[in-house]
């Protein structure tokens, strides 16, 4: 409510009226939802659902982890079940110069480092990728925002802001357009067009899933919709956990694949 109350405030400063909400400042937006991130770490069990053209479905069990470096972000998506996927670990490290994706399979027991391209393509038969998973990140960091407008979503309001990726980023898409949660700054929708301004994908989050956990604000359900496949992923987040002690080998393109999180464990590395 306290952030709600500052951008009320910011439009009464302005001159606008309260009873029309202000069109979205793009870098307080930014601003609102990068303070949402962790502050060091943060630690996700995930089910993904996952629904093909024929209604056929498929659920997967991830853990996905975070931690903030001092000049980059690293992730690590580890499924956890069904059993033929159990141990597919991805590594994804994000710098200011590029990025690096690393995929480790069981049935081979070895680490490859995934090319720009298959950065595109679906994670694990899920309606997700490596890239969209980044983009959805971006309106906290990352590529350049414009105002577009105010609207609705279940009787909430939301900030229309557009972002483009960078040049460097040789990005899939042209364009991502965000409506972003006034009162929370959680993203509750995102149209992805890629070039030539088609609408390719569409994430939105379920207003009635946002949760606090601490400071920060989060949606523990939504769906991302392929719109030229006609297939759709569920996300469910069923536990999260900001700022605990996390072993860096979780982030290690070495070791990243063996680690099952456990705080204590980690501490007990870290010290020794």
């Amino acid at each position: 409510m306290t952030r709600l109350v500052s951008l009320l405030l910011a439009g009464l400063a302005a001159g606008v009226s309260t009873s029309s909400p202000a069109a979205p400042d793009p870098e307080a937006v930014r601003a609102c939802s990068r303070a949402n991130l962790p502050d060091r770490t943060m630690v996700q069990d995930l089910t993904l659902d996952s629904t093909d053209r024929a209604g056929n479905r498929r659920q997967i069990e991830a853990t996905f982890f975070v931690k903030r470096f001092e000049k980059e972000n690293r992730a690590n998506l580890v499924v956890r079940a069904p059993i033929d996927l159990s141990g597919v670990s991805y590594l994804m490290v994000d710098t200011p110069e590029s990025d690096r994706l690393f995929l480790y399979l069981p049935s081979i027991q070895k680490v490859r480092r995934v090319s720009g391209k298959t950065a595109t393509e679906s994670l694990l038969g899920t309606d997700f990728s490596y890239e969209d998973m980044k983009q959805l990140r971006s309106i906290s960091e990352g590529g350049t925002l414009v105002g577009e407008g105010v609207g609705e979503i279940e009787g909430r309001i939301v900030d229309i802001v557009a972002l483009t990726p960078p040049a460097g980023d040789e990005s899939a898409y042209e364009r991502l357009v965000f409506r972003v949660d006034r009162e929370t700054c959680v993203t509750l929708r995102v149209d992805f067009f890629e070039r030539g301004a088609e609408l390719t994908k569409r994430y939105t989050a379920d207003p009635s899933s946002l949760r606090q956990v601490g400071q920060r604000w989060l949606a523990t359900r939504s769906t991302m919709t392929d719109r030229q496949d006609g297939t759709e992923t569920q996300l469910e987040v069923t536990s999260v956990e900001y700022d605990e002690d996390v072993s860096d080998g979780v982030f290690n393109s070495r070791t990243f694949y063996l680690g099952v999180y456990d705080p204590d464990a980690a501490r007990r590395r870290d010290a020794g």
